[in-house]
């Protein structure tokens, strides 16, 4: 019977393989296709990749996280709580500082950076450390502290090459006490609001209170201090200005009072007194001068042709003003009466004469009064003269006294100078003490500092969560170093690039088998997808032997220790259980352990019947549990030049009989009877072991198997695990997926 296997869309011709009516295992395996060659694409690749490596590395990262973590821990839990205090205040000149009216309202603010300064000075720090014993602390004074283990080690290492720094000494010690005083302490102003704010950190909060409320006080000490030695300084020097100015005072009065008793000068006010008289005399000649003016004035207007007129503005006596009335009113009369009888009427004639007689008298008067002001006129003419001669003599002895008087009040003048000089000599003394009694600084306390209650910043919660994401990013960035580094094999698109191995299957991890079921005899079958996985290696060797099983194998690996005792036992338990004779050989004759899985370590085996010490039926022995026809690996040493000839006899008899060899050898690596083995024999088996066999080994021992293996090498991935390799990424994750898993267990 021949059946023939269909393409399977990835390229490979269909295959026909040969069954016979008898062969039971090629009717229970033939419906399992053998794994196809994986290759790696750039495809593949996506970004749940790096999800993937942190799962599968999780263990890692959490254990190297936690050691990471562990370390850190105690300098975290050395971390002291700190706290910080701030007060805060406002400094102004004083208002009493204004001592005189122009200087009343001013509001000149301080050099603030200059006082900050003060506060930050070296004589007050070193106050500060005294008054509060800083030095005292184990916080500010790091003479008193413990080394820690840098420190300490510096130290040997020091003392180790003999350069040793030598004690400290005081001074030092005292310096940096006042400097770790100062790295605590902060004084900021405020650039809108001239708000000083003095703040100070430490780890008791008591003292992170007291630091801003005493170097306030220290402050205020220390600048009224120096405002006492600076205005008492300043009062020494303007007294003994005082005392100079006040001797040039009394010279300069000395000097005035001696000229004028030299030079018999008028006093200032008997000076005054004749500049006034001449001042009068001058005066008066003008008043005459005008009164000339007008007498004559006068006379000139009552002689003219208009003399009614004159009268009529000129200031005359009383006499003429009447007289001149009365001719005014007799002539209005004399009018009235020409209008009413005319001019030849008896009243007419009458009042004419009236009115003549009237003008006589007037005319008379008016004489009289010019003859009055010409005398008048005589009379100021002789006044005249007389007022004009005293003020000629007055005007004289101002001119002789006129040089005198200017030195006199040269003197007078620099005396009045020098005393000015004095008076504000006396002003600033006196400005000066008042100062002296009076504060130069108003200090306005907006918020003396208190206790805090919390520690300052983070505490050793958030420095332990911070270790901790630290930890983890350094343990995931680990994770993917080795992850970048590691060359284990863990799947079949690994070793595509290896042109000499062909993949057989892949072995998850064996279940394990209840105690009921081993004393069943059935311990080395398996269900489920460890019994597929098993299958399908077997569907994998028969397809490429040309759809026939191999009359013998060689089952090995690169290194110990990677499962290939076990592949070889579950290999012959399968064919057994399918009806498939199988004489399974210990090949390893050095550390195989194939013997004592059967419990044969004391019987007869392969190196007794290599040595000649014992014959083939004496060497075979069969497990009634598995149905599996075993030699061992013997009691005896042999010689290794009859190794191959007496195998290949072995092998021969073994087929004669139609059973399949299959043959547990030594590593690859390990021993070079694995190559004569892997000559003899149909097909060569390597056993991998996931996650633990290193990519070079695997190449070194196909490199070595590609010279003397008949055919390809078949790779079987041994111990994977499903879980494990699914975060991978690789194609060949899906024989183990979660609904496969299901089906096999629902069976």
């Amino acid at each position: 019977m021949k059946l023939s296997l269909m393409d399977t869309g990835n390229g490979t011709p269909p295959m026909t393989v040969a069954i016979s009516k008898n062969d039971s295992i090629s009717r229970n395996l033939v419906r399992y296709a053998a794994p196809v060659t994986m290759e790696a694409r750039p495809e593949d690749f996506d970004l749940t990749s790096g999800f993937r490596l942190i799962r599968r590395r999780i263990v890692f990262i959490v254990v190297l996280a936690l050691l990471i973590t562990a370390a850190l821990l105690p300098a975290i839990l050395g971390i002291k709580p700190v706290y910080h205090a701030d007060a805060r205040l406002i400094i102004r000149n004083s208002l009493a500082s204004a001592l005189d009216a122009q200087e009343a309202g001013r509001t000149d603010t301080l050099e603030l950076s200059s006082e900050i300064e003060r506060m930050l000075a070296r004589s007050t720090s070193e106050r500060m450390v005294r008054d509060l014993s800083l030095s005292d602390r184990e916080e500010f004074n790091p003479a008193l502290r413990q080394p820690g283990v840098v420190a300490q080690l510096r130290e040997a290492v020091r003392n180790l090459i003999g350069s040793s720094a030598g004690a400290p000494s005081l001074s030092s010690d005292s310096e940096r006490v006042i400097e770790e005083y100062e790295r605590a302490l902060s004084v900021n102003r405020d650039p809108i609001s001239n708000v000083i704010q003095i703040g100070f950190t430490s780890q008791d909060p008591q003292l992170a209170a007291a630091v801003p409320n005493q170097l306030l006080r220290v402050y205020l000490d220390e600048r009224g201090a120096n405002e006492r030695r600076r205005l008492e300084a300043t009062q020494h020097w303007v007294e003994n200005r005082i005392a100079e100015q006040q001797d040039r005072v009394e010279a300069a009065r000395a000097a005035v009072q001696s000229y004028r008793e030299s030079r018999g000068a008028m006093s200032l006010d008997g000076r005054t007194e004749q500049v006034s008289a001449a001042a009068d005399l001058n005066a008066k000649l003008g008043d005459i001068a005008q009164s000339t003016k007008e007498t004559l004035t006068t006379i000139a207007a009552l002689q003219g042709a208009g003399r009614e007129q004159a009268l009529q503005e000129i200031v005359v006596p009383d006499s003429v003003a009447e007289l001149q009335r009365q001719v005014g009113r007799e002539q209005l009369d004399l009018d009235r009466l020409l209008k009413t009888f005319g001019n030849g009427a008896d009243e007419v004639a009458s009042q004419k004469q009236k009115v003549e007689a009237t003008r006589l008298a007037l005319d008379l008067e008016v004489s009289r009064f010019v003859q009055s002001e010409r005398a008048k006129l005589a009379s100021l003419n002789r006044e005249s003269r007389e007022v004009s001669e005293a003020l000629r003599l007055a005007e004289d002895q101002l001119d002789r006294s006129a040089v005198a008087q200017a030195d006199l009040a040269e003197l007078v003048r620099t005396a009045a100078t020098e005393q000015t000089a004095l008076d504000k000599l006396e002003q600033r003394r006196r400005t000066l003490s008042d100062q002296a009694a009076m504060p130069e600084t108003d200090v306005e306390l907006l918020s003396p500092a208190t206790v805090p209650l919390f520690p300052q910043g983070r505490g050793r919660l958030f420095y332990l969560i911070g270790a901790m994401l630290a930890a983890v990013s350094i343990a995931t960035t680990v994770a993917f170093i080795r992850e970048m580094l590691d060359q284990r094999v863990r799947s079949a698109q690994q070793l595509s690039r290896l042109p000499s191995l062909t993949p057989a299957g892949m072995l998850p991890i064996a279940p394990r088998q209840s105690a009921q079921r081993k004393r069943a005899g059935a311990r080395l079958r398996y269900d489920g997808a460890f019994g597929e996985a098993i299958r399908s290696i077997i569907v994998s060797m028969k397809q490429s032997n040309d759809g026939v099983l191999p009359a013998s194998l060689i089952v090995s690996s690169a290194l110990g220790g990677e499962g290939k005792t076990f592949v070889a036992r579950v290999l012959a338990a399968e064919l057994v259980a399918a009806g498939q004779p199988v004489l399974l050989i210990d090949g390893d004759l050095v550390r195989g352990s194939l013997s004592a899985a059967f419990e044969l370590e004391h019987a007869e085996g392969l190196s007794d019947y290599l040595s000649g010490d014992a014959d083939a039926a004496a060497i075979i022995h069969h497990d009634a549990s598995s149905g599996i026809d075993i030699i061992p690996r013997g009691r005896g040493r042999i010689r290794r030049g009859l190794y191959l000839a007496d195998l290949s006899r072995l092998l021969k008899l073994a087929q004669s009989e139609a059973r399949l060899v299959i043959i547990d050898s030594a590593p690859v690596l390990a021993s070079t009877d694995t190559l004569y083995l892997a000559g003899q024999v149909e097909r060569t088996l390597l056993v991998v072991q996931w996650a633990r066999t290193r990519m070079r080994s695997v190449e070194f021992a196909a490199d070595r198997l590609e010279g003397t293996s008949k055919g390809d090498v078949m790779v079987v991935m041994n111990r994977v695990n499903p879980k494990k390799h699914k975060l991978y990424g690789f194609k060949d994750a899906e024989m183990f997926a979660p609904s496969i898993q299901a089906y096999h267990n629902s069976v």
